[in-house]
Formats: structure tokens, C-alpha cells, sequence
């Protein structure tokens, strides 16, 4: 579904947003650049018959550039639209296994905390929660250099000091 409003709006722009439920955005987008590509073409004839003191094509460039404009602001917010709905079910995925790993922890399964942890990571290599609780994990099992390892991987990531 995400990927075919994606490419329906990079052929139309505004239907892929019509197609994710975002009707008034994409039709006023599907509208504008209709409409904009209309008035060039008709004006355009206009302009050389009747000038307005303007360059030839100097209106028409105008309305071909607002025509660009409003077809990149319809790439960036059909993107916006698909990455954010991927990106929050890979936080609620993500934050799901981190709870599984901690009761394993407090069941003391280490071996189970540490796979669950795993997969987390294959989610987000860059999570300073998961790369933490790996950490304290390595701790209990006795392994101090794999500890060490992810606490200076840790230490480059944590750039708000949260785990400090």
C-alpha cells in the first residue's frame, strides 16, 4: 500500500496522499499542478499576442517553477507520510521486545535476554536502550571485554549522556 501511494504520487502527484486517507492535501496538490500547467499553456499564447511588459516567457517560467515547487513539496511529504508509519511501528516493535528482554533479565535467562536483544538491534543497530541493557546483560554473564566493547560503542552514541 505504502509503496504504491508512493509511486502513484510521483506519476500524480496528490493521489498517492488521496490513496493514504489525506484527502484535502492531495487533491489541493492534484488541483495546483493541474491548474498551474493549464494557466502556462493558455497564457502562454496571451503573453505573445498581448505583451505586459514582461519577457515573453518570464510568466510562464514563473508558473512552471511553482508547478516544480509544489510537485517536490508533494515528493517530501508522500515520503514524510510513508517513512513516519514505517519508522513508528519499528519504535513500538522495538520498544515491545526491549520489555521481553528485561523480564527475561529479571528471570534471570540471560541467554533468552540476550536474543531477544538481538533482535532488537537487527531493528536499530544504533539503540542506545538496546546497546545498554546488552551491556548490563555481558556484565551478569561474566563477559567484561564484550561489555567493554558495546560501552565504547555506547559512549559514541549517547550523544544526550542518557546512560552516562
Amino acid at each position: 500500500m505504502k509503496f504504491s501511494a508512493f509511486t502513484l504520487s510521483v506519476v500524480f502527484p496528490g493521489l498517492g496522499q488521496v490513496l493514504l486517507g489525506r484527502y484535502l492535501k492531495g487533491i489541493l496538490i492534484f488541483f495546483s499542478i493541474i491548474i498551474l500547467l493549464d494557466l502556462s499553456l493558455v497564457i502562454l499564447p496571451i503573453i505573445l499576442l498581448f505583451p505586459l511588459g514582461l519577457p515573453s516567457g518570464t510568466l510562464c517560467s514563473m508558473f512552471y517553477a511553482l508547478c516544480f515547487l509544489i510537485y517536490l513539496y508533494n515528493l517530501w511529504d508522500i515520503s514524510n507520510i510513508v517513512y513516519l508509519r514505517y519508522r513508528k511501528r519499528l519504535q513500538e516493535k522495538k520498544k515491545t521486545i526491549l520489555k521481553q528482554s528485561i523480564i527475561y533479565y529479571l528471570q534471570n535467562d540471560l541467554n533468552s535476554a540476550k536474543s531477544e536483544l538481538r533482535k532488537a538491534l537487527k531493528l536499530d543497530k544504533d539503540d542506545v536502550d538496546t546497546l545498554y541493557y546488552l551491556s548490563r546483560i555481558e556484565r551478569a554473564s561474566g563477559r567484561t571485554s564484550k561489555e567493554k566493547a558495546i560501552l565504547t560503542k555506547l559512549s559514541n552514541l549517547d550523544l544526550e549522556n542518557k546512560w552516562t
